[in-house]
């Protein structure tokens, strides 16, 4: 799936919320937790933290990947479907003159909700 489709995902899931009378920056869960990775409890941010808070119907705030799930004895039901995040980072190269050269980088992940 290309960028310019997860964003049109995005957007047409946050268009359809909105349809149904659906606020989609209300977190459907109580307490002030955000959505976050269940092994580590780091919360996402950027664009992950608008397509798991915003378009999540699931009452807990937790997400792991496939693997996670299956590391902390779970798994997923069949069926479900995930959520694609991003992961943006960058590292330092020497290049042929000597000098450092930053490089982006951006890796995506698929992570259900514990629920599933």
């Amino acid at each position: 799936m290309t960028n310019k489709q997860i964003l049109e995902n995005l957007v047409n899931e946050i268009v359809i919320k909105l349809e149904q009378g659906i606020s989609p920056w209300n977190k459907p869960w109580s307490g002030g937790n955000l959505a976050c990775n269940a092994i580590t409890g780091k919360a996402y941010r950027g664009i992950n933290y608008v397509m798991l808070n915003f378009c999540s119907d699931y009452k807990d705030y937790r997400f792991v990947t496939y693997k996670q799930a299956q590391e902390l004895g779970g798994n997923v039901r069949k069926g479900e479907k995930s959520r694609t995040i991003f992961y943006f980072n960058k590292f330092n190269k020497e290049n042929s003159q000597g000098e450092l050269e930053s490089i982006a980088f951006w890796k995506q992940y698929h992570v259900f909700n514990v629920e599933q």
